[in-house]
């Protein structure tokens, strides 16, 4: 029977071994890489235990270890398991090839087409964005360069006056039209500021107008297809919407002064994110900065395409010298 764990919001906790998917096709004998199996065991005794803690409705985690999957599992619910869902409703098991939302994961990817575009000479990461979006070189923003933004120093870490919605953030050109007369909040380059979602927008557009691609163009041609990835992607097209695990929010809420940073970056408490985060419109949108969407071996996949310097089983993405500078 599945039993509870805390007062606060959570999920109820069922017995591993029934919540449990493995791609026992995929791992490889922990000896080819220099462990046991004592070990793995070791690394899944605590994915279990942080699942226990009932803040989690589904985990999965892939991990790699010179380049060859140690563990790709997953525990838990992907839908029915929420905090108000009811006991006795449906309930949809994890997989281990279930699609989870990177999130800000996301903005690693967006940032590593840019040093792409780099490396091939199309784009230099010190130009200001006005040379290639003549119309956001005002307000303030003349010498904002690309580099201030990919480093969150950009000075517009928000959409001032705009409600996060789901249209909002699938409508690109409004976005681009909000940071466009957006005044910063300081100097750019001068301080750091997380900038949650419109970093993101920002460097889409740049490669919208260099390249002639929409930023989900250029990954799909650039990454996704040469490394053979079937979700990696910002978003899911409708039809893959119901294999996309469903976000929750669990836990303690956050109290001032956390929840006034939560706010102010991105511009909703975190159970208001949580709902449109699951919202249909949001997972079919491109959010450059938070909603590219895949396995957990597609994600470990990518990265560790970066671990081995732009190659990966026979396939050059990246030039070695452009992750060292990405690093860097």
């Amino acid at each position: 029977m599945p039993r509870t764990k805390s007062l606060w919001p959570h999920v109820r906790v069922y017995p591993p071994a029934e919540v449990t998917s493995r791609n026992d096709a995929a791992e490889v004998d922990p000896r080819e890489v220099g462990l046991t199996r004592a070990n793995v065991d070791a690394i899944w005794t605590a994915m279990v235990r942080l699942y226990q803690t009932g803040l989690h409705p589904a985990a999965a985690l892939c991990v790699r270890r010179h380049g060859k999957v140690l563990i790709d599992r997953a525990i838990g619910h992907t839908r029915g398991n929420a905090p108000g869902d009811p006991i006795d409703g449906p309930k949809v098991p994890v997989r281990h090839d279930t699609l989870f939302n990177l999130f800000s994961a996301s903005k690693a990817v967006t940032a590593m087409l840019m040093h792409l575009l780099d490396e091939r000479g199309i784009l230099r990461l010190d130009d200001r964005v006005a040379e290639y979006i003549p119309e956001f070189g005002r307000c303030g923003k003349e010498g904002l360069t690309i580099r201030h933004v990919l480093v969150h120093r950009a000075g517009v870490p928000v959409m001032a006056g705009a409600k996060m919605a789901p249209a909002l953030l699938a409508n690109p050109q409004r976005v681009l039209e909000l940071l466009c007369d957006a005044r910063p909040f300081h100097v750019p380059g001068r301080r750091v500021a997380y900038h949650a979602l419109t970093g993101g927008y920002i460097l889409a557009e740049v490669i919208r107008r260099v390249t002639g691609r929409d930023v989900r163009q250029v990954l799909r041609e650039e990454v996704r297809e040469p490394l053979g990835l079937r979700a990696f992607d910002y978003g899911v097209p409708r039809e893959r919407i119901c294999e996309v695990a469903e976000n929750a929010f669990t836990g303690v809420p956050p109290v001032p002064p956390l929840s006034w940073m939560v706010q102010r970056a991105i511009g909703l408490d975190l159970a208001e994110a949580a709902t449109l985060t699951n919202d249909a419109v949001f997972l079919q949108a491109v959010v450059p900065s938070g909603n590219i969407v895949c396995t957990a071996n597609e994600a470990s996949r990518f990265f560790q395409l970066l671990l081995e310097g732009g190659e990966l089983d026979g396939v050059r993405v990246f030039d070695r010298r452009t992750i060292l500078r990405a690093v860097a």
